[in-house]
């Protein structure tokens, strides 16, 4: 008989319980510029999550997104309107693996509030469908999506805007011992079906720096390429969830 010596493993487990994820509501208080405008922004999200929130307790690349509400004051304008709102969003990044590949998804329905002129803005309904794959490099997602796009509003040729294109990106989690967060870079080249004449190009670019659990820091910057004029706003944001 061979001696048998007892060994204790211990494992350890990386992933954080749910329980102690950030809460599920928000408000966030945010100020910017677009177009040399100045505006503040007031926004209250009820539940769940986004892609720059505080990843511990979530699913890596999941978000969840109902009722955001986006209500946005120019200052040269003195004018208050709806930014945005966001019915319901839903975003599923999964990696693909050796023994598994995942087909991930983006589906958005949302108002919000559309260029038309550098100047000029009009209320659309707005609803996103994309699909594709993605692929993780060390602490980077990257993904890329065949994207469909269909605003709705009157005032709009032909009251829409029908796109077909592309949606890439990439998500990165930093956490070091000075400061923790997330950030995304994303991309995407919408041309014009049917509708509204144009295509439209989008680069989007986000950090958002973790304080404490229950506050964050958010930078965002957007550039919008409509063919005949261009857009681009920056944003800074505090957010408190609760």
């Amino acid at each position: 008989h061979l001696p048998v010596t007892e060994q204790s493993v211990d494992i350890k487990y990386k992933a954080t319980p749910p329980e102690q994820s950030h809460p599920s509501a928000r408000w966030q208080l945010s100020t910017g510029e677009r177009e040399q405008q100045t505006f503040y922004e007031m926004g209250i999200r009820p539940v769940f999550h986004d892609l720059l929130d505080a990843p511990q307790g979530f699913i890596d690349g999941a978000s969840i997104v109902v009722l955001d509400t986006r209500l946005r004051w120019y200052q040269q304008q003195e004018k208050l309107s709806l930014q945005t709102l966001t019915f319901f969003s839903m975003q599923s990044i999964l990696a693909v693996k050796p023994w598994a590949t995942p087909l991930s998804r983006k589906l958005s329905l949302q108002i919000k509030q559309r260029d038309i002129s550098t100047d000029q803005q009009i209320t659309a309904f707005e609803s996103q469908f994309a699909m594709g794959y993605a692929t993780e490099l060390k602490s980077v997602l990257m993904y890329a999506m065949a994207k469909g796009q269909l605003d709705y509003a009157t005032q709009l040729k032909n009251n829409y805007a029908l796109y077909l294109g592309v949606d890439t990106g990439a998500l990165w989690q930093f956490d070091n011992r000075f400061i923790s967060g997330q950030a995304e870079a994303s991309y995407q080249l919408l041309q014009q079906i049917s509708g509204e004449e144009g295509d439209i190009q989008k680069l989007n670019l986000g950090v958002q720096f973790t304080i404490l659990k229950r506050h964050a820091l958010r930078v965002e910057y957007e550039i919008m390429d409509y063919e005949q004029f261009e857009v681009k706003e920056w944003k800074l944001s505090y957010l408190n969830y609760f």
